[in-house]
C-alpha cells in the first residue's frame, strides 16, 4: 500500500498535476517537501522515543529521495534494506 502512495507522489511530481481545492496549484517537490516537513515536526512532538523519531526521519528521508528520482526505481526494497548506507551514501539531509 505504501509503494502505491509513493508512486502516485512521484507521478504528480513528474507531471505537475493540479491540486483539486480551485487555487490551481501544482504538486511539485518543494510542496511535498515543505507538507513532509510539516507532518515530520506533528508526528515527533506526540514521540515519546528518539528510536521512533528517528525511524520517522529516516523513512521521511527514504521518501523524498525516491519521489525526486528522475526514474522511479525498479526495487524499493534495495532502498527499504539498506537505508543507513543508502543515506549515509547520497548524504542527502532534509
Amino acid at each position: 500500500m505504501y509503494y502505491i502512495l509513493i508512486v502516485q507522489v512521484w507521478q504528480w511530481i513528474r507531471h505537475g498535476t493540479k491540486l483539486e481545492d480551485g487555487n490551481g496549484k501544482r504538486v511539485t517537490y518543494h510542496m511535498v517537501q515543505d507538507l513532509m516537513k510539516e507532518f515530520c515536526e506533528q508526528q515527533s512532538s506526540s514521540m515519546s522515543s528518539d528510536d521512533d523519531r528517528t525511524r520517522l526521519e529516516k523513512a521521511s528521508n527514504i521518501f523524498q529521495i525516491i519521489v525526486i528520482a528522475r526514474e522511479f526505481p525498479k526495487f524499493i526494497t534495495t532502498y527499504l534494506s539498506s537505508e543507513s548506507a543508502f543515506l549515509e551514501s547520497v548524504k542527502f539531509h532534509t
